[in-house]
């Protein structure tokens, strides 16, 4: 036998039992042209290739030709290409799955969960309509606006007001010196609504049966009957009337001579009645006799 024809059919060998697998053997003799060989080396070359063979036989991944039922995954692949199975995590037909806060679960779909989530709003109200309800799945409940469709076209200040508007938002106050008491209703003003201090003479002085007279100036007195102030009063009916005076004196006093003032309230601007006048008197002072 050639030795070119045992190393082709050799490799012939190999290749066409694995195909594209490479297989790198060292055989113990190696056969030239013209050397004789002997059936023991031959021998021993094939029993060499055999265990390389059988050890890449162990260790290749045979294509796997096995699967797993519903509801259990592969767990390993074993180098036959069987399988070994197990039960999937989340179980089957989605059993391993929770449905969270608004979802809803069946089978192996989630949903969302109307009675806790609530659907978009697909529907709208016509004109002179408002929503009254709005429902779990999103449709609604209209009803007739409160202030209806209306006609206005303008926001007009009447008296008393100010603001308005001819579009748009309008807003209304009320004026400076709007209120008259024209729009005051009698006995609408109570003494808790006056402010302490709001109603002075000047308020009160053209009222029938008040009069009221300020002199804010000092007067120098020349010793004779002087009318120092007046006031009119216009009575409302018979009856009597009240009349009040205060006033500040400042009396310049010589000493060792004496001196008064006189002062009253009088319905006559040239005299008045003894029985109003409060008299001031300063006596005079003898001097101390000498020592």
């Amino acid at each position: 036998m050639k030795s070119n024809g045992l190393k082709n059919l050799i490799l012939g060998f190999a290749l066409g039992s694995f195909g594209l697998v490479t297989l790198a053997v060292n055989l113990p003799h190696t056969f030239t042209a013209g050397t004789p060989i002997s059936a023991a080396q031959v021998n021993e070359n094939f029993s060499t290739l055999h265990t390389a063979l059988t050890a890449l036989e162990t260790s290749k991944q045979n294509r796997v030709g096995a699967k797993c039922d519903d509801g259990s995954a592969i767990k390993q692949i074993n180098p036959d290409g069987t399988v070994l199975c197990e039960t999937d995590d989340i179980g089957s037909g989605g059993a391993g799955y929770t449905a969270g806060a608004g979802l809803k679960l069946s089978g192996t779909q989630f949903s969302v969960d109307t009675a806790a989530i609530q659907a978009r709003v697909n529907q709208t109200c016509p004109a002179g309509q408002s929503i009254r309800e709005i429902k779990a799945d999103g449709t609604v409940t209209c009803e007739s606006d409160d202030g209806g469709s209306g006609d206005i076209t303008a926001v007009i200040a009447g008296q008393g007001l100010q603001g308005g508007a001819a579009s748009g938002d309008a807003t209304l106050g009320l004026a400076n010196d709007g209120v008259t008491t024209a729009k005051l209703a009698d006995g609408a003003v109570t003494t808790a609504k006056v402010g302490n201090n709001a109603i002075n003479a000047s308020k009160t002085s053209d009222e029938s049966g008040v009069a009221q007279a300020v002199q804010t100036t000092a007067l120098t007195l020349t010793g004779s009957f002087q009318n120092v102030l007046s006031a009119n009063i216009n009575l409302p009916g018979p009856g009597f009337v009240l009349v009040m005076a205060s006033a500040q004196v400042n009396l310049n006093h010589t000493s060792g001579t004496g001196s008064n003032i006189e002062f009253g309230v009088s319905v006559s601007a040239t005299t008045s009645p003894g029985d109003q006048l409060k008299d001031i008197q300063l006596q005079r002072t003898p001097l101390p006799e000498p020592t």
